[in-house]
């Protein structure tokens, strides 16, 4: 199987916006406790397909770009990473499926405004 993860909308990408996604094959389950991370260091470039082997998983990381903070206001709440889009071949088909990835949402709120630091001013 060919997998290829593709930017979902995004609720405000002004503010914070998937820049990249990377998809890659998961190392064999570890037997035992042991905890495998698959995270790698961010990436603006998207990956290639990636082959999955029947029987084995796949890594799919995001990359996401924040800026214009600001613009959130004082009471500014975003929710964002709710799901993915995966385009999978197997075969000749080529199928796409929406996954939902809640428990990896991420939540921006806007912090107080420091004093001191010149990107958290307004006006």
């Amino acid at each position: 199987m060919s997998v290829i993860a593709r930017n979902s909308t995004q609720v405000s990408p002004d503010v914070i916006d998937r820049f990249a996604v990377q998809v890659r094959l998961a190392p064999p389950p570890p037997k035992g406790d042991l905890i495998v991370s698959g995270l790698r260091s961010w990436s603006g470039q998207k990956s290639a397909p990636a082959a999955i082997p029947a029987g084995r998983d796949a890594w799919v990381q995001s990359n996401f770009l924040m800026r214009h903070c600001s613009s959130l206001g004082s009471k500014g709440r975003l929710a964002v990473n709710r799901s993915i889009t995966l385009t999978y071949r197997t075969g000749s088909t080529t199928e796409m499926q929406v996954i939902s990835v809640t428990g990896a949402r991420i939540l921006v709120t806007r912090g107080p405004i420091h004093p001191s630091l010149p990107i958290n001013r307004t006006g």
